[in-house]
């Protein structure tokens, strides 16, 4: 599918006809931003994950496109610091224990792409998950992004916020939805 929104709030929300088809569907949605060029190849993949079970598909989607397309492969997990002003006093030892499970995240992808004969690049961030997940990409210029998604629609998605929306809505670079 094809996403056009520019605006701060087209952005923000993606209250378009994509992220109802992706909260509606079941199956993998590629969103390819209005103006991104694409020869049907994928050179390298970044996957985003909070290594929660509903990410577990999206790694394993991350993996079969590696494997089919040799694709290098590059993996994030966001340390999450912008919940809300509470974070704010947590202590350095808390702030690292969250970045610790970020990094554990990010090696048991690794450590299973080298299972299966892979190479992953691990990429620890801070901060808002969206933020992060674009800028990385941009970063190492990847061919697309790949994340799961809850498949939450209506009053719900529009209150809980989502980061794949967002990360649709802010890549520059297609992003492959999967659902658990």
């Amino acid at each position: 599918m094809g996403r056009q929104g520019i605006s701060h709030l087209e952005r923000d929300l993606m209250g378009s006809v994509t992220a109802r088809v992706i909260g509606h569907t079941d199956r993998k949605v590629l969103v390819v931003p209005e103006k991104f060029t694409w020869d049907g190849t994928w050179g390298s993949i970044l996957l985003a994950t909070d290594g929660s079970a509903n990410s577990d598909s999206a790694c394993q989607e991350a993996l079969r496109i590696g494997q089919n397309r040799s694709a290098q492969l590059a993996v994030i997990a966001v340390a999450r610091t912008d919940i809300d002003n509470e974070f704010v006093t947590f202590s350095q030892a808390a702030a690292r224990e969250v970045e610790k499970k970020a990094q554990d995240i990010a090696d048991d992808f690794k450590e299973h792409a080298a299972r299966l004969d892979m190479q992953a690049e691990t990429f620890i961030r801070r901060g808002e998950p969206h933020a992060a997940i674009t800028k990385l990409a941009d970063e190492l210029g990847v061919t697309a992004i790949v994340m799961s998604t809850h498949g939450k629609t209506g009053i719900r998605r529009l209150l809980m916020g989502s980061v794949t929306q967002r990360t649709i809505g802010y890549a520059n670079c297609p992003v492959l939805v999967v659902h658990s």
